[in-house]
């Protein structure tokens, strides 16, 4: 993130030329102020916290706020910068850009599966580490009726602190993506881009 201090005052002046102040529902019949994007309605931050996208002035990400969810417009996590000609995703946890020429691998944040034999790949990737072992996945069925993938695992009895994992075998059941992505690509325009600050959006979320 660049280092440049940015006050509530540019703010709010920001916040104004591409948000509008809406209340939002704290619930217990409280009300609260908040800004809101004008492109699509979803929310981006408290007006009495406005300098918490001050990160966001900072480093250019000055236009077309907006959810990487449309059909929601939940919340506010890709943003265009003009001058770099970049594609922005976030979350709380990171924030990455993305232009014409930009390329997603398989391990990145961005990364969306091409189908299920791929997720199963992925799947049993991201559970491996020193501390299980046996790591397998296949295509299954959770209790709520969605198709993904169930891992199984067995705990490294000398790698696990709690003992009473100790000789067990573990489960995770891994959600396919809403739909099926391009799996290893190039961002060709600023549309594959913006689509790519989309799906890192989802991943760091």
């Amino acid at each position: 993130m660049k280092s440049k201090q940015i006050t509530k005052k540019q703010c709010d002046e920001f916040l104004a030329t591409i948000a509008e102040v809406k209340p939002w529902d704290a619930g217990n019949g409280e009300m609260i102020d908040a800004w809101y994007s004008k492109v699509d309605g979803s929310y981006i931050t408290f007006t009495n916290i406005s300098t918490d996208i001050s990160w966001m002035i900072a480093n250019g990400i000055t236009e077309q706020i907006q959810s990487n969810e449309p059909e929601d417009a939940k919340v506010a996590c890709i943003g265009f910068n003009p001058i770099e000609q970049k594609w922005y995703g976030w979350s709380h946890r990171a924030f990455f850009g993305f232009g014409i020429g930009s390329e997603v691998k398989k391990g990145h944040c961005g990364y969306v599966s091409t189908d299920i034999n791929d997720l199963i790949e992925r799947s049993i990737q991201f559970w491996s580490d020193e501390t299980v072992k046996n790591v397998a996945g296949i295509a299954a069925t959770n209790d709520k009726g969605i198709e993904g993938v169930q891992i199984t695992y067995e705990y490294v009895t000398e790698k696990v602190p709690n003992e009473s994992l100790h000789g067990q075998i573990g489960e995770q059941f891994m959600y396919p993506p809403k739909k099926w992505g391009r799996g290893e690509w190039k961002a060709e325009t600023l549309e594959d881009a913006k689509q790519m600050a989309i799906d890192f959006a989802h991943g760091v979320s």
